[in-house]
């Protein structure tokens, strides 16, 4: 005989349950349905095409593979697309055609503005109002948009409006104080700048062959015995082919370079800018290099002491010059106009142009510029800060002075052989009396 597993107790009814049925319907092991699920009436659950499961979702005419939507319309036009899921209120309702893509939110896969995507690809949307118009996008937070292909917005209103782009945060057009755009913190709960990044260990690296920044400051301060040799900016540039030492370039119209070593209890060499060359090729290597055009352009300039322990050359090649011409007679009288003094610098009026202290030895400008004009110019010394009016002076080129000195000594040694000829005639000549006085 066959034992009934259907039991109705004339208020619940059971199937395969071991006692009375506990509500309307309870059913003891697996349900099997070919058709939907409905509660009060409204569609509630449907499998449709292969393996695609809409939960309060969809709609009947659906023939996508591989889906899954859950919420109000969620996937409701989705016709001939696979590999999606789309959850949340409107999810993914204007997709159609699009394959191996999570939508998940409200209006997930629609703006705030009505534009939708019903063919994109791989996209994923997280958040309310996430829209890409592309494929292979990433939208995540309320409203974070993507206008292209395999680009990434991340944050509450963050727009990515080109392919290829990752924008974190929203864009603000007129960035306030009380509007602006977010930090963003690597390394720090509390960032105070558009990206603060902290770390102990090679904060920043950046491989490529240019990087373009504005108003960038980095800051690296680190205490106790391990603050020797940190790194705040590092630029390495390596090539077989020629090329210069320093791998990175500034520019600006203020400071395209500043270096500033501050130490009140050193036990080891700082540097402010330091560059070193080593030139293994039939290339010149540069350790610094400094390049100035113009009447008050400098190449190098120092405020301060000049020190070194190699050679300074100066160019002289003869493929440089015209107009050579020697040097006219009459240099050592003009030699001898000259003032040697012994000085020194008033520091105290000047204390930003770093001038040499205790005492000196040299000529005053303005009087060599009367004997020769050609060894001063006219110098402009920059104020300590941007605001700070320039002071101008006048500067003697004292290298200058060694090739007068040599025509100098070169006229010089004409009136000696002029006089020792003269001397050895008179001389003979007194020979010549004497020898007839005796």
């Amino acid at each position: 005989a066959t034992t009934s597993q259907i039991t109705d107790d004339g208020t619940n009814v059971g199937i395969g349950t071991a006692g009375a049925a506990a509500y309307k319907l309870d059913v003891a092991g697996d349900v099997n349905a070919s058709g939907m699920l409905r509660l009060g009436g409204l569609p509630m659950m449907r499998q449709v095409g292969t393996n695609t499961l809409l939960v309060n979702a969809g709609n009947a005419t659906m023939t996508g593979d591989w889906n899954l939507a859950v919420g109000p319309l969620a996937g409701y036009s989705l016709a001939s697309g696979g590999f999606n899921t789309m959850i949340g209120l409107r999810a993914g309702q204007s997709l159609t055609l699009g394959n191996y893509n999570v939508m998940v939110g409200d209006n997930a896969g629609t703006n705030a503005n009505g534009a939708n995507n019903p063919a994109g690809n791989q996209n994923v949307l997280l958040g309310s109002y996430t829209y890409s118009s592309g494929s292979s996008s990433v939208a995540l937070g309320a409203d974070a948009t993507v206008t292209g292909s395999n680009s990434a917005a991340i944050g509450v209103n963050a727009n990515a409006g080109r392919d290829n782009a990752i924008v974190l945060g929203r864009v603000v057009a007129v960035p306030t104080a009380a509007n602006h755009q977010p930090n963003i913190g690597i390394g720090t709960a509390t960032p105070d700048a558009a990206l603060t990044v902290k770390s102990n260990l090679h904060p920043v690296t950046i491989p490529g062959q240019e990087v373009v920044v504005a108003d960038i400051s980095y800051t690296n301060s680190t205490t106790g015995t391990t603050a020797a040799d940190v790194t705040a900016v590092r630029g390495t540039n390596i090539a077989q082919a020629d090329g210069y030492g320093f791998g990175g370039s500034f520019e600006g119209n203020y400071i395209g370079v500043s270096g500033v070593v501050s130490t009140t209890n050193s036990t080891f060499s700082t540097f402010g800018v330091r560059g070193d060359a080593s030139a293994g090729g039939t290339r010149a290597a540069y350790g610094i290099h400094g390049s100035g055009t113009g009447s008050l352009s400098y190449g190098v300039y120092s405020n301060g002491n000049m020190a070194y322990t190699g050679t300074l050359t100066n160019t002289s090649d003869r493929k440089f010059k015209r107009n050579i011409q020697p040097l006219p007679t009459g240099t050592l009288g003009r030699l001898m106009q000259l003032r040697p003094v012994s000085y020194e610098m008033r520091r105290d009026e000047f204390p930003a142009m770093g001038l040499a202290s205790g005492p000196q030895i040299g000529v005053i400008a303005q009087e060599l510029a009367e004997v020769f004009p050609e060894l001063v110019k006219d110098e402009m010394a920059p104020g300590k800060e941007k605001t700070d009016a320039p002071t101008p002076y006048k500067g003697v080129n004292y290298t200058g002075l060694t090739p007068i000195l040599i025509k100098a000594v070169q006229e010089q040694q004409v009136l000696i052989e002029a006089q020792k000829s003269r001397i050895e005639t008179l001389e003979a000549r007194l020979l010549t009396l004497e020898a007839r006085i005796k």
